[in-house]
């Protein structure tokens, strides 16, 4: 949108930010077990593709979602039978080391290009025992800075403005990692604190993280706006389609 001048790189920085709030409806309906309504997604997305007529374009996101959620209900009852499995088990110990984690997180996400995946998957594996709080949140972490190569890729062969949104999105992710990595202790004593299963908890620990970081760099948004500036750096005019020359 701000390659076609649309939106401004400015605007942008709003929609990033909201993006990753958004992100944590995933692991919170997971957390809930509302994986088991996967089939009516799928269904529901497949009917309206079909018969939706104006309401046509929900059917692939709804396809997709349900999908997605099918997927973790799979991987969810199928880890059931091998999470006592001692090889199992010291895989997932090597998660207790935060920079491994935070890496995994990252990797993982570069690869499916979906931040929704991991955090849906490490809500999974926490439900099933096999990760607790202190090794699910790095994971989540390194997600969100994983997620932040799709804009990357994307902005790569596009004008001086949308480069710069790609840049604004990776390092406000990792804004938010460097800002709570030195106080990951005290952040899990206060998710631990608002109760709930281990899933829940690392649910709650998504939303609580990113919708911090969101008020954090709200806060910031005009000093943060001209040091993506600074730092990539270009004389391109911005031009957006709006009227010039009509009032209001």
């Amino acid at each position: 949108l701000v390659n076609a001048g649309i939106i401004s790189f400015v605007q942008s920085l709003g929609i990033i930010f909201g993006s990753n709030v958004g992100t944590t409806l995933t692991a919170q309906l997971i957390a809930l077990k509302l994986t088991s309504f996967a089939p009516v997604f799928i269904i529901g997305g497949f009917l309206f593709k079909i018969f939706g007529k104006k309401y046509k374009i929900l059917g692939k996101p709804l396809f997709f979602f349900g999908l997605v959620f099918y997927g973790l209900m799979l991987i969810s009852h199928n880890i059931e039978p091998i999470k006592n499995d001692p090889g199992v088990i010291n895989l997932f110990s090597s998660f207790s080391n935060v920079f491994v984690a935070l890496f995994i997180g990252f990797v993982f996400t570069a690869i499916v290009q979906s931040s929704s995946v991991t955090t849906g998957l490490v809500v999974v594996l926490a439900q099933s025992g096999l990760l607790d709080l202190k090794m699910g949140l790095p994971l989540l972490i390194g997600a969100n800075i994983g997620s932040s190569t799709t804009a990357l890729l994307a902005s790569m062969d596009l004008n001086l403005h949308a480069r710069r949104v790609g840049i604004a999105n990776f390092l406000f992710n990792l804004g938010g990692a460097i800002i709570f990595i030195p106080i990951l202790s005290l952040f899990i004593i206060l998710i631990t604190t608002l109760g709930g299963n281990v899933g829940q908890q690392v649910a709650n620990a998504h939303i609580i993280f990113n919708v911090a970081t969101l008020i954090i760099f709200l806060i910031i948004v005009k000093p943060f706006s001209n040091f993506i500036k600074k730092i990539v750096p270009g004389e391109e005019e911005e031009i957006l389609f709006k009227s010039k020359y009509l009032s209001d």
